[in-house]
């Protein structure tokens, strides 16, 4: 999807991770000027944050992530779902984030090697806490998998879990 992105010419994906055409590859970038957009936005929608990269990077700044999320307090009208497999870094920032209503975060777990960021995601005060249908294919009684799949759906329903 990316490449096909840069051959398209799009602005945000022309750093390909090749020497000879853009340099250093996918580097962890913060788009300031897409963190306020949402607070543009009349209509209430569903977001999908971060499609392609991963909040909880390591390389993105606590401060980045905070105003993320204060943006996403500030429009309850749209609810926010973040998709994240670096859980330990999660974890570890929980308590410092606010977590507006809002907010529903997830973490991909493909395999039983990737179990424990359950028990991440369970540390976490999200209003909402989901794993993926189809990036879960670990079988436990604590394990509640949104429904369809990875795409997002308006709202919490049958097979989304609300754990408290």
């Amino acid at each position: 999807m990316a490449g096909r992105l840069k051959r398209m010419g799009q602005a945000r994906y022309q750093v390909d991770g090749d020497p000879r055409t853009s340099g250093p590859g996918f580097g962890v970038q913060a788009h300031a000027d897409l963190i306020d957009l949402p607070r543009r936005w009349k209509r209430p929608r569903l977001v999908f944050v971060n499609s392609m990269s991963d909040l909880f990077h390591a390389r993105i700044p606590v401060d980045v992530v905070k105003r993320v999320l204060a943006t996403m307090e500030a429009t309850p009208q749209h609810t926010y779902q973040i998709l994240t497999k670096r859980s330990t870094r999660l974890r570890r920032l929980a308590p410092q984030l606010q977590w507006p209503s809002n907010v529903w975060m997830g973490v991909s777990v493909e395999n039983q090697d990737y179990a424990y960021r359950v028990d991440d995601l369970r540390a976490v005060p999200a209003a909402v806490r989901f794993i993926p249908r189809s990036r879960c294919s670990v079988r436990s009684p604590s394990i509640w998998p949104e429904s369809g799949g990875s795409s997002p759906v308006a709202s919490p329903g049958p097979g989304t879990a609300r754990w408290t």
